[in-house]
């Protein structure tokens, strides 16, 4: 691999390591955003070492390079494992296409690199960023590709400007018979890199950037408004993952994790605290495994209606959800009434459990708005939820009959509430009060004979799952304590049902939102009266604790969460419906501000014209209108002293220069242009000088005279003599009084 030095030209005139630094970055940072949002490690890992070996080389003045017979076969190489790729039908086609484009950029920074190949290069990792935003909308990708634009305007600043002065180097004057020397043009290169140039101009250049980013996202068209429903008697699909189903009696150890999963921000009355957020509920038990029941029976009807005033006063929900696996099902306070998202059609099922299909593959956080009754119910909402109970569930059955229990779990079920069996037989009319203290009795009883833990080691798995954690483990984690209370109030005629979900607890008061963790999924038992409907117990022991947090990482991980909740919300979720809301806000704002402004322009018109009487409204009008033109006259004397000021600058550092002291042939020439002459670009002095002889009738050896000393002073940088420039001058002086007035 040979490795070779720049060229003094390289080095001076072409400004290869001014550019080749910022470009290997910008090459990098495309290629990094788009492994990471595709999780495909292997293309951040192979950029990464192909820009570390080559910045290193720039570092050290060399550049990095092999035969072309090698790059020749890279590139064939890189196309058959695109074809692969595309034929497996395992990687679509825009990632296939950015794999193609990340190997060709490597197969490039080991060639010799000229201005096409930067050119093609940043083209290349433009396109990668480009594919990165069809993979990830996350608040990191954003964050890299803000750095990304910042890295790739100040390359294609640079990328200008060397080929410039590449132009530079390579010209030949029309006078010359071949090019210049280098060395005898970088008067015009080498004297001073234009930093500070180039930083006002990328500054502007990403501010206009910036408003037309933020001006393109507010009228852009959006997506198109959020689909919803009511209930719809429909059956929700089998679901995977966390709510698939609930299984006792593995001999494991389960860890929890502090992973952000949801953020939920609460509208209404009763909206705080957050509480039970419901997923899943299951009514059947049978050998340590719980699943539903009588799901085929859910009829095909027309659902009773539901009126816009029913959903007054009720618990909003905006909730997003980060972590795929949750999905398809939504999880809200009970009972949801009402769900909207923009991520697909939401159906809601016969035991109101929330299940979203989605309209697209997605790869982002899923939003959707969830409307909750508030407790108690009013005797309406009683009668519309008893209305879906009968619909959905037309056949009759028994709690008991859905569980198989072993005789001891039933013995000591009978044990703990015997009397209040016995009460219920004897006065059915009691029969929600009785059922709702049996299920307190048994919830009490499990919180105080019994360890919250999270170690199931001690799990037998031959033995029934409730069995065993009443009888022998004692100890284990919420599904165990809600299973055994649901086992137990089931076996004693307790309509009851195992809910699943989360418990949330935490607060995060930047963002006015809660936080959703991994750590906070919880199941819990649901009891149903025919008057309260499902009522919630927890049985899970009060040990269950939940780790510490505080401290300055407890600021930043609200902070992180804030920003998150806050990009998913309002820059990801900002749809059609947002932004009809936000013109009509702007458009009343707009109107408010116009009929106060005319309304009180015409009274204090009407005030000076008839009753000659000056009030407050014209003497803030009249101050405002003074503080404007002030600031305006302060910002024209600003920028005429800022001119005045680069102005001298100028004159100071041409005052330096070895032809600074000629700046009286420059002005000849320019009064030779204001007499006709025609200066066009392109042309040399020495043309110029030679057509001012021929059409003023000046003397042609004086002229040339001067351009010599002018090109000796500049261009040779050697300093005329005192005498040289008092002659050239009086020379100069002479020919400006022979020319026609």
């Amino acid at each position: 691999m040979p490795v070779e030095g720049f060229s003094e030209p390289e080095i001076v005139l072409k400004a290869r390591r001014r550019l080749e630094h910022p470009l290997f970055v910008t090459i990098w940072l495309g290629a990094a955003c788009f492994s990471l949002a595709e999780g495909n490690l292997f293309y951040l890992i192979a950029p990464t070492f192909a820009v570390a070996v080559n910045l290193l080389a720039v570092h050290r003045t060399r550049e990095v390079y092999v035969s072309r017979l090698f790059i020749n076969a890279a590139v064939a190489l890189s196309t058959v494992v695109m074809a692969l790729e595309l034929l497996s039908g395992r990687v679509s086609l825009p990632a296939a296409t950015a794999h193609y484009m990340i190997l060709i950029q490597m197969v490039k920074l080991f060639e010799r690199k000229r201005n096409r190949d930067y050119v093609q290069m940043l083209a290349m990792s433009t396109l990668c960023v480009v594919a990165a935003g069809l993979f990830s909308q996350a608040l990191w990708f954003a964050a890299a590709l803000a750095v990304y634009v910042v890295f790739a305007a100040h390359t294609t600043l640079v990328l200008t400007l060397k080929r410039g002065l590449d132009a530079s180097a390579e010209a030949r004057l029309v006078t010359e018979s071949s090019p210049l020397d280098p060395h005898q043009v970088a008067w015009n290169v080498i004297r001073d890199w234009p930093t500070r140039a180039l930083a006002r101009r990328l500054a502007g250049i990403l501010a206009v950037v910036a408003a037309m980013g933020v001006g393109m996202f507010f009228v852009a068209p959006r997506e198109g408004a959020a689909s919803s429903t009511t209930l719809l008697g429909m059956r929700a699909p089998a679901t995977a993952g966390y709510t698939n189903s609930v299984t006792l009696g593995e001999t494991r150890k389960v860890y929890t994790s502090d992973r952000v999963l949801m953020w939920v921000t609460l509208e209404g009355d009763g909206a705080r605290p957050a509480g039970y957020l419901r997923g899943n509920v299951f009514d059947k038990y049978d050998r340590s495994r719980w699943s539903k029941v009588g799901s085929s029976l859910w009829p095909d009807v027309p659902l009773p209606q539901l009126l816009p005033q029913m959903l007054q006063g009720a618990i909003v929900q905006h909730v997003s959800i980060a972590d795929h696996g949750l999905l398809p099902t939504l999880f809200a306070v009970f009972p949801a009434v009402r769900v909207e998202s923009p991520d697909g059609d939401v159906l809601i099922g016969a035991d109101m459990h929330i299940t979203l299909k989605p309209s697209v593959l997605l790869n982002r956080p899923v939003r959707y708005t969830a409307y909750s009754w508030p407790r108690p119910l009013t005797t309406e909402q009683k009668a519309y939820l008893a209305t879906l109970e009968e619909r959905y569930e037309p056949l009759p059955w028994r709690p008991e009959e859905t569980v198989r229990a072993s005789r001891a779990v039933v013995e000591l079920a009978m044990t703990l509430c015997r009397d209040l069996v016995h009460a219920r037989q004897a006065d059915p009319s009691r029969g929600d009060e009785l059922d709702l203290a049996i299920a307190q009795r048994i919830a009490r009883h499990l919180r105080e004979n019994y360890v919250y833990s999270l170690d199931l080691s001690a799990a037998e798995p031959d033995r029934d799952g409730v069995e065993d954690f009443l009888f022998h483990m004692k100890q284990g984690h919420c599904e165990y304590f809600a299973s055994a209370m649901t086992v137990m109030c089931r076996v004693l005629g307790v309509n009851a049902k195992l809910a699943t979900g989360f418990l949330v607890e935490e607060y995060n008061p930047l963002g006015a939102h809660y936080v959703v963790r991994e750590r906070d999924a919880h199941a819990w038992t649901e009891v149903f009266t025919s008057a309260g409907g499902w009522v919630i117990f927890d049985a899970t022991s009060t040990s269950r604790t939940v780790p510490a947090r505080g401290g300055w990482r407890q600021g930043v991980d609200d902070f992180w969460g804030t920003l998150r909740y806050l990009w998913y919300r309002r820059v990801i979720g900002y749809d059609a419906k947002s932004q009809r809301h936000l013109w009509q806000w702007l458009a009343g704002q707009v109107s408010s501000a116009w009929q106060a402004t005319r309304d009180a322009l015409g009274r204090s018109a009407t005030n000076l014209l008839i009753h000659g009487h000056v009030d407050a409204a014209l003497v803030r009008m009249a101050v405002a209108t003074g503080l404007a033109a002030l600031v305006l006259e302060a910002l024209l004397c600003v920028r005429f002293h800022r001119r005045r000021q680069c102005a001298r600058e100028a004159e100071r550092e041409l005052s330096t220069k070895p032809w600074g002291v000629l700046r009286f042939i420059p002005g000849l020439l320019a009064l030779l242009e204001k007499k006709g002459l025609d200066r066009q670009p392109g042309r040399t002095v020495r043309e110029l000088a030679l057509e001012a002889a021929g059409r003023f009738n000046l003397p042609p050896g004086v002229l040339l005279v001067l351009v010599e000393l002018y090109y000796r002073a500049r261009w040779g940088q050697v300093a005329p003599a005192a005498e040289e420039i008092a002659a050239a001058e009086a020379q100069v002086r002479q020919i400006q009084e022979s020319l026609p007035a």
